[in-house]
């Protein structure tokens, strides 16, 4: 970084003028200051430099300490993106249970007694089944490669994607379809004729209900404590770095 400045012999030059020290502007048989009648060298003699060369010897150069000087040199900045060993690459996949849910009630209704709400026709006793249909089609949504990987951690990455994040997102499925089924549940309705279907109604929703909450209790117990969170190991070697 640092470098120390060669020394140099340069040559010292002494110029001589001839004419006793004439002046140079001086011109010829003009009176100079003083009076008298010169004549200017540069019209005389020609003007000759005298070349004189140090030795390494010399006295004066002996004398002469050389200064070190430093030379200035530019910042270099280098940036290479880069997650050694997959260090730091965060990809994440999700699964929706997309549930669906219907049912049917058919049964019988006879004259009923001791309607509170209603009397005549309009009291029933019906007997019969509801039939309640559960659907999941649970979807997998798997991420793409992080941008900024070289070749080999772009490959142990996907094959993570491919491998085990896409195992764990279909243990999600198989939790989601805990939800698929038909349940038959047999009622006996005593009321006015018009509460009968809200009645069945309301049947089939607690049903639902507790259906959904089982379904989605197993999927949330596989990301328990951390268990969704995995190290993707890429064994690959550190690039090159740019020059």
């Amino acid at each position: 970084m640092f470098s120390k400045a060669d020394k140099i012999n340069a040559p010292i030059i002494n110029r001589s003028q001839p004419g006793g020290g004439t002046s140079f502007f001086c011109k010829a048989d003009e009176e100079n200051y003083a009076g008298e009648h010169s004549q200017s060298a540069f019209f005389s003699s020609p003007f000759q430099a005298k070349l004189t060369v140090s030795r390494p010897d010399d006295p004066q150069e002996k004398e002469q300490t050389p200064i070190p000087t430093f030379a200035a040199q530019d910042v270099i900045e280098q940036n290479t993106r880069h997650f050694a060993n997959c260090e730091g690459v965060s990809v994440q996949g999700h699964t929706d249970a997309n549930y669906g849910n219907s049912f049917t009630a058919p049964g019988t209704s006879a004259p009923g007694k001791g309607c509170a709400d209603c009397s005549g026709e309009e009291c029933v006793t019906s007997t019969g089944t509801i039939i309640s249909v559960f659907t999941a089609n649970p979807q997998i949504t798997l991420p793409d490669v992080p941008d900024g990987l070289n070749e080999c951690e772009q490959e142990a990455v996907q094959n993570f994607i491919n491998g085990k994040l896409t195992a764990h997102e279909k243990q999600h499925v198989a939790a989601f379809n805990k939800y698929a089924g038909t349940v038959k549940t047999p009622y006996i309705y005593k009321g006015c004729a018009s509460g009968l279907d809200a009645y069945t109604q309301a049947k089939h929703d607690a049903i639902e209900s507790a259906r959904k909450i089982k379904s989605d209790a197993a999927s949330a117990a596989l990301d328990k404590n951390g268990a969704n969170i995995f190290k993707i190991t890429c064994k690959c070697p550190d690039p090159e770095p740019e020059t």
